[in-house]
């Protein structure tokens, strides 16, 4: 399936779509998602792009939080989390359980504005790749 396709699947669910100048995009909606419309979202999204959000939970104590970067595999994810100059391993998650992270972070923020109600499609890029996760 063509991004451009993926893309309206997600207009049809109810969110926006807005372009970035990195070859990804962002998806918002200013109301936070239901977990069922959350996970339906997380399904459209292609295995070589990887989502990308802030978790306001993940307070360290250099940091105010941390981001999630996760990749969807099938039936599950995987995801890390990760602030100037650490991350943790990924870690395999449910696709219910990534929809209850994104939920509980939909109305937090903390880049002025970027991931406030919403969640940034990246390109995904890891050393070996894709065959690293499957593993997880």
């Amino acid at each position: 399936m063509q991004i451009d396709d993926v893309k309206n699947e997600i207009r049809r669910l109810g969110f926006s779509v807005e372009d970035t100048s990195n070859d990804g995009f962002f998806i918002k909606k200013e109301t936070i998602p239901g977990i069922e419309e959350l996970v339906r979202l997380i399904e459209w999204i292609p295995a070589e792009k990887c989502i990308f959000f802030w978790n306001y939970y993940h307070v360290t104590v250099t940091d105010p939080g941390s981001y999630v970067t996760a990749v969807v595999l099938g039936d599950h994810a995987v995801y890390q989390e990760g602030n100037h100059g650490w991350s943790n391993h990924f870690q395999r998650i449910s696709l219910l359980d990534l929809a209850e992270l994104i939920q509980k972070n939909w109305d937090k923020d903390w880049e002025q504005g970027r991931y406030l109600n919403g969640i940034e499609i990246k390109r995904f890029y890891h050393n070996s790749g894709n065959a690293y996760l499957k593993q997880l």
